[in-house]
């Protein structure tokens, strides 16, 4: 069986509003739905997470610290990885996301 590749940009992310783990082809995602983006705003967790990514030890676009908690939730030695500085997120992009579709996939068929 040959493997499948996708063609497109994936950036896995975990959603400001409801949690969950999601996928996009734009880098700057934080939300997986028009009603989790207002959900995000209403609530204030969309404001703490820009606060975040705006502290001076970070200075990071939010979306990367939802890809960042992405990576940790599929493959957490990968994030070790991150925390330890020896890889960076564009250079695992490809097994985050062929973790994050093999999940899908075994959800999809468990409920099928």
């Amino acid at each position: 069986m040959n493997a499948v590749t996708l063609s497109f940009k994936c950036y896995v992310y975990v959603c400001v509003g409801c949690n969950l783990m999601a996928s996009s082809e734009r880098s700057d995602v934080l939300t997986c739905c028009t009603r989790c983006r207002v959900r995000a705003h209403r609530n204030g967790s969309m404001k703490a997470l820009r606060e975040l990514a705006a502290r001076p030890m970070f200075r990071v676009h939010p979306a990367t610290i939802q890809q960042c908690a992405a990576v940790q939730r599929l493959r957490p030695d990968l994030a070790d990885k991150l925390l330890a500085g020896t890889v960076e997120l564009d250079d695992i992009r490809d097994e985050i996301s062929s973790a994050f579709w093999s999940l899908v996939w075994k959800h999809v068929r468990v409920s099928a």
